[in-house]
């Protein structure tokens, strides 16, 4: 599918609902009108400023580039209109992981397919010097099937025969390798190790490190402390040994993707499919529905966004499309219904994992890592639920000075 002009483009696709918002445009669902294939549409404004504009151009770049590489999310072309930019992109039908994680803490076994399949895309990326540069759980896709994906290559850098090292801060601070931090070292593929761990580390324990501290105390830590470590006889051997080898502060000892995918963590879950990731939605889908405030919360927030949907129908940029303005609005796996999909897969029940209240901290402290996930207590104890999407933010405010290096993550990710 090659670029093309916009009068092309509303004759070949129809939008559906709108899938996610970023602080560039909006994201729709849409199917191609002659083969009823379902894309996702990024509807971006080029009306920003030129560094912003040129962050577009970037990550277009990137994921144009990276075509063939397998579990990213998958760009087919772009048409222009005007001040606007339609980005046609694979649909993948899904949520965040971070989404998967409200319900509790994730099993080993689920994270070592999780490590195993990101780790396939990571190989493949850094093979052609691509540096993802904001791994986490939120940029991380769960398709409905199972399939795992990277997302948002939006802070993403190239590497070159003349500068096969980069010297700029990118990415979300409590993730960042320590080298990224620090002023005037280079730094190269080896900081999506680190991110990785850290990932890794944030799917068995709820949150990243030093999340109750803001972004500027967080980063003075990784820079200053040893390394993070999983501790507690409730992991087991290999899992801290994979964090501990993505975590090494030299990241000339770090082990590369593909000496990772030689790893105890990943050789045990080899054989095992990523189907198995199923059960992890059905949990959270049982969650959700079991909790009546959270879905309560969760309405009140989809209603707010429909309110706005006439605002986000100019951002299409088609006038013949005022019919359309009331547009349902979809976030993450609120399509799914748990009986429905626990019969369509052929889920069992009795293997679903277990909620769990793994707050490690009171609940009155903020989670600086993911500032937009505000919860209020249950009749748990400690256990927060959510409300709204999950979203890892630019911090713009009190000393959180890292906007101009972070990113919008599960906003800009192209998922329902």
């Amino acid at each position: 599918m090659a670029t093309g002009s916009t009068n092309n483009a509303t004759s070949l696709f129809k939008r559906k609902e709108i899938i996610g918002r970023g602080k560039f445009g909006v994201v729709y669902k849409a199917y191609h009108v002659k083969t009823q294939q379902v894309y996702a549409i990024k509807v971006l404004n080029l009306d920003n400023t030129e560094d912003e504009v040129e962050d577009i151009r970037k990550e277009i770049q990137f994921l144009s580039s990276l075509k063939q590489a397998p579990n990213i999310t998958h760009y087919y072309g772009s048409y222009l209109n005007d001040t606007k930019l339609w980005v046609i992109m694979e649909y993948c039908a899904g949520g965040s992981l971070r989404t998967l994680l409200r319900p509790g803490v994730i099993e080993e076994k689920y994270i070592g397919v999780i490590m195993r399949e990101i780790l396939v895309a990571l190989v493949s990326i850094h093979r052609d010097n691509v540096i993802h540069r904001d791994i986490k759980a939120a940029n991380i896709l769960i398709s409905n099937n199972g399939s795992v994906k990277l997302c948002d290559f939006g802070v993403a850098a190239q590497l070159s025969q003349s500068m096969l090292k980069r010297q700029t801060m990118a990415g979300t601070p409590y993730w960042m390798a320590p080298e990224v931090i620090m002023e005037g070292v280079y730094y190269d593929t080896k900081v999506d190790i680190w991110s990785l761990g850290i990932t890794a580390y944030e799917i068995a324990t709820g949150n990243p490190p030093y999340c109750h501290m803001e972004a500027i105390r967080a980063m003075q830590m990784i820079t200053k402390s040893k390394p993070p470590r999983l501790e507690g006889r409730e992991y087991s051997q290999p899992l801290k040994e994979f964090i501990a080898l993505c975590l090494d502060e030299d990241p000339r000892e770090r082990p590369s993707a593909e000496d990772l995918s030689k790893s105890k963590l990943i050789k045990q879950e080899r054989g095992t499919s990523t189907s198995v990731l199923r059960e992890l939605i059905t949990r959270y889908l049982l969650f959700r529905e079991k909790n009546e405030h959270y879905k309560q919360e969760e309405e009140q927030n989809q209603a707010k966004r429909k309110s706005n949907s006439s605002l986000d129908a100019n951002m299409w940029g088609s006038s013949n499309e005022n019919s359309q303005d009331e547009i349902d609005i979809k976030w993450d796996f609120d399509s799914l219904s748990s009986k429905e999909y626990i019969l369509e897969n052929d889920i069992n029940v009795e293997a679903i994992p277990e909620e769990a209240d793994w707050i490690k901290y009171s609940p009155q402290e903020v989670n600086y890592a993911y500032p937009e996930e505000d919860y209020y207590n249950s009749n748990k104890p400690y256990f927060p639920y959510y409300q709204g999407s999950t979203i890892g933010r630019t911090f713009n405010n009190n000393n959180n000075t890292c906007l101009l290096y972070t990113s919008d993550a599960a906003d800009d990710s192209l998922r329902v």
